[in-house]
């Protein structure tokens, strides 16, 4: 397994203040048969010098993208990388985490054994993730557990429902990067995009153990910190509010229709198109045909009192 090559590919913008220690905790890992895509998306601080004195400092282990366009968010620069990369196994890097020594090896593990000698099915590996503050201090050792995450919960009606994997703690496989590439607009996340396909057309599986410290602070961009995520917590805790939830919603509806889209572009997990439909669709059936389809198919969040809110609502 040591001479199988892999992809990291690492989106920064402003990231000066943790870069090189992420970059370091990759160059520690135990499988060191990587290299790394990365593409800034316009900082304006030292980010790309820091990208820069790497591969000065590793010749052949980092390939920087080049273009004229800037500002184009988490998401579409994971798609541009997507379209850079090479190898059959494909990791995803934020620039501001520390990789645990053994992430890559073991992850690596998993997905060689799930696609199982067939690579022609999309794979999907994930792990759990220890949440640290801006010093790497652990605030909490299983992200799942804090969030109430279910990492089983990964049926295609749970997932169009609620994402469980985090981006920077999973990795895919060619067929799967194939099939994602590019990430249509429609999709809310890169993460999410990915897992949907997964689940629609081949495998998941994941690592029940963290295989990084995920560092929340006031700059990053990831779930765990963004005001979004917490502005929805907040508002699906509240027993009168439900603009917000259908606001929600279509914005999980409109990344179904891409999903939907793709299958049918790529002719690839047709047999799902009718789950797909039932979500896309729901709110425009009658009462009790709404609340059979979300049931049906198992609309469901990872937590009980949630997805009786969302069945009463919906």
């Amino acid at each position: 397994m040591r001479d199988i090559s892999v992809d990291i590919l690492l989106a920064t913008y402003n990231g000066e203040h943790h870069l090189s220690t992420q970059l370091n905790s990759i160059i520690n890992q135990s499988h060191t048969n990587w290299r790394i895509y990365a593409r800034d998306d316009g900082s304006t601080d030292a980010t790309k010098s820091i990208l820069e004195t790497f591969r000065d400092n590793h010749p052949n282990k980092i390939v920087i993208l080049e273009d004229s366009r800037k500002n184009v968010g988490a998401r579409e620069n994971f798609s541009i990388l997507m379209t850079a990369s090479k190898s059959e196994y494909i990791f995803f890097c934020d620039q501001d985490d520390f990789w645990l020594p053994e992430k890559l090896e073991k992850t690596l593990e998993k997905l060689i054994a799930l696609e199982n000698q067939q690579p022609q099915i999309p794979c999907f590996v994930f792990s759990d993730l220890s949440m640290a503050d801006e010093n790497l201090n652990i605030i909490a050792p299983s992200l799942w557990k804090k969030d109430k995450l279910n990492p089983n919960a990964v049926g295609l009606g749970n997932l169009l429902m609620q994402n469980v994997p985090y981006g920077c703690a999973m990795a895919i496989n060619k067929a799967l990067l194939n099939l994602g590439t590019p990430i249509d607009s429609k999709a809310i996340l890169q993460d999410h995009w990915l897992v949907l396909l997964a689940a629609a057309t081949g495998k998941i599986n994941h690592l029940a153990e963290p295989t990084i410290l995920h560092r929340i602070h006031q700059n990053n961009a990831s779930r765990a910190a963004d005001p979004l995520k917490k502005e929805i917590g907040n508002d699906l805790n509240s027993v009168i509010s439900n603009k917000k939830m259908m606001v929600y919603l279509n914005k999980l509806q409109n990344q179904a229709l891409g999903i939907k889209e793709r299958l049918e572009e790529r002719k690839m997990g047709l047999e799902n198109i009718d789950i797909l439909d039932a979500f896309i669709k729901i709110r425009q059936y009658p009462f009790i045909l709404r609340k059979y389809n979300f049931i049906k198919h198992r609309f469901f969040k990872n937590q009980l009192k949630q997805t009786i809110k969302w069945l009463i609502r919906i």
